[in-house]
């Protein structure tokens, strides 16, 4: 699958941002586990991998063979991406050994509507009480966990638990929670409900634009970018 991740530098309309009862945590960096080698190549969705930074707000919470992604801020968390079912207490378990509280997740942002990076969203909602961002087409299969039939891959996944509280976003929409600001770019092919997402990272005055494109390339993996200066079309 082909795809694209872009950088725009147009002024667009930002939701309000979601109120935050009380100040979340800031990840410290866990001690590294004894065992702290790199996932083997042929590593499996659900192998465990120990949480590792990114850059800035940005950490990588997923296993070896799933990407979830955690964008932490003051007012509240980010979570992007579930993984599997069998995941989730994983990508749990990693945002603890940052010293955060799942309950300081404030929005759990999708790609897309597989069981491989969905699977393990309704764990990941219950514990959080985070709602879930998706597109429309992927909110519908989200909340009764039934692939769409005009999946180009339907057939070939189970079904998933249904996700109690899933929200609809559009494209170019930004969700926001306090200064974070994610936009959602649509990404149809792998499914018709593919999301890409946008953000800004900082760490001090070292900011990047850090773009996850949805499962364009053959292992059907989600892809980051980080980019110092706006390009046009940077291809993924």
């Amino acid at each position: 699958f082909a795809g694209y991740a872009w950088v725009s530098g147009r002024e667009q309309a930002t939701a309000a941002p979601v109120p935050a009862p009380r100040v979340a945590a800031m990840p410290t960096a866990p001690t590294p586990p004894a065992n702290d080698a790199p996932c083997a190549d042929d590593a499996g969705w659900d192998d465990p991998s120990p949480p590792r930074h990114v850059h800035g707000d940005t950490w990588y919470v997923g296993t070896c063979g799933i990407t979830a992604l955690l964008v932490a801020s003051p007012e509240g968390h980010v979570l992007l991406d579930a993984g599997t079912a069998t995941a989730a207490p994983r990508v749990l378990a990693n945002l603890r050994a940052l010293g955060l509280d799942p309950r300081d997740v404030r929005r759990i942002l999708t790609t897309h509507e597989h069981l491989d990076h969905a699977g393990g969203l309704a764990a990941l909602q219950r514990a959080t009480g985070a709602p879930v961002m998706a597109s429309a087409v992927a909110a519908r299969v989200l909340r009764t966990g039934q692939a769409d039939a005009d999946d180009p891959q339907h057939g070939l996944f189970e079904a998933m638990a249904p996700v109690a509280d899933v929200r609809e976003v559009a494209p170019d929409q930004p969700v926001t929670v306090g200064a974070l600001r994610f936009t959602p770019i649509a990404m149809p092919g792998h499914t018709k409900g593919g999301l890409g997402w946008q953000w800004r990272s900082c760490a001090g005055t070292d900011c990047l634009t850090i773009t996850c494109a949805d499962s364009c390339e053959s292992k059907w993996r989600c892809q980051c970018v980080a980019s110092t200066r706006p390009p046009t079309a940077a291809a993924v």
